[in-house]
C-alpha cells in the first residue's frame, strides 16, 4: 500500500479555491455558507499526469430537542476523483463523522446515527448508519461508515443526494447526562485504489485520506 503525500490540504476554506468547481463543498454545491463550513482537500499526483483527489467538508446545521430525544445535525459533502488514470482497476470510498462527547452515564446508553436528504426527522430518505454505545470513559464517538466501491474504472465517488446530512440522535437519558461537542465534529474521507501500470503490468495499491474538523466557538 502506497500512502499519498499531502500536496495541498487546506484546513479551512481558501478564497478562490475550488473542488470540482465548488468553492465551498466537494462538488454537490449543497454547502453554501463558508462562515460555518470547514473543508479539507488532499491530492496524490502521478508522474504520468494523473491524480487522485479527495475532499471532505462539514457545516453546522442545528440542534433539536423533541419527544425527550435530542438530534444533532450536520450538513456534509465528500468526494474522491480519479483523473487521467487509464489503469484504474478498483476504487473504494469511505466516509464517517466523529464528534467529542463527554458522558456522565451510570450505565452505557445507546445513541443512533443517520444519513438523510434534509434536516427533518421526518425525511423520507433516512438511512441508519450505526448505533453507538455511550459510556463514561469514551471522549470521541464515530458514526457508521458510508462505503462505496467499484471493481471497474469509476472516476468519481461522492455522497448521494440522500446523504447530504448526518444526524446523531440521543435518548432522554443521554440528553441529560452527556454533553455533545456539536461545534467540533470531524468528517473523515478515505480512498483506496488499485492502478495497473500498462507498461510493466504491475498493480499498485494507493491510499489517500483527509479529515476536516470544525473549530467554531
Amino acid at each position: 500500500m502506497v500512502s499519498a503525500t499531502d500536496i495541498d490540504a487546506p484546513a479551512t476554506i481558501q478564497t478562490g479555491e475550488k473542488f470540482r468547481d465548488d468553492p465551498v463543498g466537494c462538488g454537490k454545491k449543497n454547502l453554501t455558507d463558508a462562515k460555518y463550513v470547514t473543508r479539507s482537500i488532499k491530492q496524490e499526483k502521478f508522474p504520468s499526469g494523473g491524480q487522485i483527489s479527495v475532499c471532505a467538508a462539514i457545516e453546522i446545521v442545528l440542534i433539536r430537542d423533541r419527544d425527550n430525544r435530542a438530534d444533532y445535525i450536520w450538513q456534509v459533502d465528500a468526494a474522491a476523483v480519479y483523473f487521467g488514470l487509464g489503469g484504474l482497476q478498483y476504487s473504494q470510498f469511505e466516509v464517517y463523522v466523529d464528534v467529542p462527547i463527554y458522558a456522565e452515564v451510570a450505565q452505557p446508553d445507546l445513541a443512533h446515527w443517520y444519513v438523510q436528504s434534509s434536516p427533518s426527522y421526518l425525511d423520507e430518505h433516512i438511512q441508519p448508519i450505526g448505533d453507538m454505545t455511550i459510556q463514561n470513559e469514551q471522549i470521541a464517538y464515530s458514526s457508521g461508515t458510508i462505503f462505496k466501491s467499484a471493481n471497474y474504472p469509476q472516476y468519481v465517488h461522492e455522497l448521494s443526494n440522500t446523504e447530504k446530512f448526518i444526524r446523531l440522535n440521543t435518548s432522554d437519558v443521554s440528553r441529560k447526562k452527556i454533553s455533545v461537542d456539536y461545534y467540533h465534529p470531524a468528517i473523515h474521507v478515505m480512498s483506496r485504489a488499485k492502478i495497473l501500470n500498462t507498461e510493466t503490468r504491475r498493480m499498485t495499491d494507493y491510499e489517500i485520506k483527509t479529515a476536516a474538523t470544525l473549530d467554531k466557538k
